[in-house]
């Protein structure tokens, strides 16, 4: 038996995706997305909000030029393989979760509907 490594992540990007080209031609664009949920809190009864980030980087020829139209606040569904990225900076050890999506069909993305950024339901 194979293991499966697949993530699934929407969200909305952090900032304007960013291109890089290879020597032998290829891109890469890179992006973050944010994922944000809430709840609201038992004890105080207040709204709690958390958001989370991921890097996502496509490998994927044609999917990276649909990336390459993306813009901060559109919202994205991304469909890749998990990777943990880890380097040493200043003396600390750091590690960051990479979305990587790859040629030959291992991985998707979608731009989503726009839709305005609603805040926390009030109470």
């Amino acid at each position: 038996m194979s293991d499966i490594n697949r993530v699934q992540r929407s969200g909305r990007l952090t900032k304007d995706p960013e291109t890089y080209e290879f020597a032998d031609g290829n891109i890469r664009v890179s992006f973050n997305v944010a994922t944000s949920k809430g709840w609201k809190d038992r004890d105080s009864g207040e709204w709690v909000n958390k958001t989370s980030f991921c890097q996502v980087a496509i490998f994927n020829q044609m999917l990276a030029k649909q990336a390459q139209s993306l813009k901060k606040g559109d919202g994205v569904y991304v469909e890749g393989a998990l990777e943990i990225n880890s380097w040493e900076k200043d003396g600390a050890k750091r590690t960051e979760p990479v979305i990587e999506v790859r040629p030959f069909g291992e991985g998707d993305l979608r731009k989503l509907a726009s839709f305005p950024k609603k805040d926390a339901p009030q109470p």
